[in-house]
């Protein structure tokens, strides 16, 4: 294996694409955005509970929820 070219990674994912991605198919099928704020509701903390704002800002709602999805498939 040589070093990757500039258009190895298009190249690369335009193969899976037409393999049937599974990813792809997910993201038609799952309007996860539909009930972003149902997820949020329910992970994030309100503002007036917080203690500081000390710490690290959280990762978005929408983006742990489809970690978990990919991490049972």
């Amino acid at each position: 294996m040589g070093q990757f070219g500039f258009f190895d990674a298009d190249k690369r994912l335009a193969l899976i694409s037409a393999k049937g991605d599974p990813l792809e198919m997910i993201d038609r099928v799952v309007r996860s955005r539909s009930f972003r704020a149902e997820i949020e509701a329910a992970t994030l903390t309100p503002a007036s509970k917080k203690k500081s704002n000390a710490g690290r800002k959280p990762l978005m709602s929408l983006l742990c929820f489809r970690m978990l999805v990919l991490q049972s498939l």
